[in-house]
């Protein structure tokens, strides 16, 4: 039920209260952990990955000190 790339993710962003799908690719983006490329193209065409793995210890580390 929890596998999958994003959930825990977004299920930590959850806990917080509702949010729209914007919020949620807003928190990611400025935690450093998902990385946005938007291409020029018509239809548009998004995409999302993790970041290094720099990004991710840094994400942790402040989710520690702040919990």
């Amino acid at each position: 039920m929890i596998q999958g790339r994003w959930k825990l993710l977004i299920l930590r962003e959850l806990l917080e209260g509702v949010r729209r799908f914007s919020d949620l690719q807003r928190e990611l983006d400025a935690d450093g952990v998902v990385e946005r490329t938007v291409y020029p193209e018509v239809p548009p065409r998004v995409e999302y990955a993790l970041t290094e793995l720099e990004g991710l210890h840094a994400w942790g580390e402040k989710q520690q000190s702040e919990g």
